[in-house]
């Protein structure tokens, strides 16, 4: 199992091919001995589908696939304040997809988690040894919808949002903020659970 996400991956032990299509659906194939070679399953994702990884965990084959979302501005940040002179399209945002597809039973596979996250993704890594993922996904935000005085806030998705004072009327202050979430999931436990950090 690879720790480094791709558009494909091809399992050796279990002589599989997994490929993402451009419409967005998990194809494995069986690709060996050749005269069984074949399609052996598809799953249909609801998100566009950009990378995916494997991982073993609790004896459980995993296959995690990674993609984006579109979604309006005021859906990524609660507490982002909308000002009437800055359109979402002024600052078109993503939401990251990670699904995790239990891929056991290669002719049936299912997805049993899925988690979003704000920004768009950006790349991702398995931990083989220890059943985890790590992945990461940035975007941008209006500083001028932030409360002037702001030092710190809580995400809709993430834990401990840092931000810099913004003075009014400071010419010098930028007119969008990058933030970069890092989110972590341990699928060896028996309840796995996300925990995300983001930095602007």
């Amino acid at each position: 199992f690879r720790s480094q996400s791709d558009t494909s991956y091809v399992d050796q032990t279990r002589k599989l091919l997994y490929i993402l299509d451009k419409r967005n659906r998990l194809k494995i194939y069986k690709a060996s001995p050749l005269s069984e070679a074949g399609l052996l399953s598809q799953l249909d994702l609801d998100f566009k589908a950009q990378e995916i990884l494997t991982l073993e965990a609790s004896e459980k084959k995993y296959a995690i696939v990674f993609g984006n979302i579109l979604s309006p501005i005021d859906e990524i940040m609660p507490q982002l304040r909308r000002s009437t002179s800055v359109s979402t399209s002024d600052y078109p945002n993503q939401k990251t997809v990670l699904a995790v597809i239990d891929v056991t039973q290669a002719q049936s596979p299912s997805v049993i988690q899925q988690h979003i996250q704000d920004g768009s993704f950006v790349e991702a890594r398995a931990l083989p040894e220890t059943g985890q993922i790590i992945w990461s996904s940035s975007g941008v935000v209006n500083p001028s919808n932030f409360q002037p005085t702001a030092s710190s806030f809580t995400g809709s998705h993430c834990d401990n949002i840092l931000l810099y004072e913004n003075n009014e009327g400071d010419r010098s202050y930028p007119s969008f903020l990058n933030f970069y979430t890092i989110t972590q999931l341990d699928l060896s436990t028996t309840n796995p659970a996300a925990t995300s950090k983001s930095l602007i």
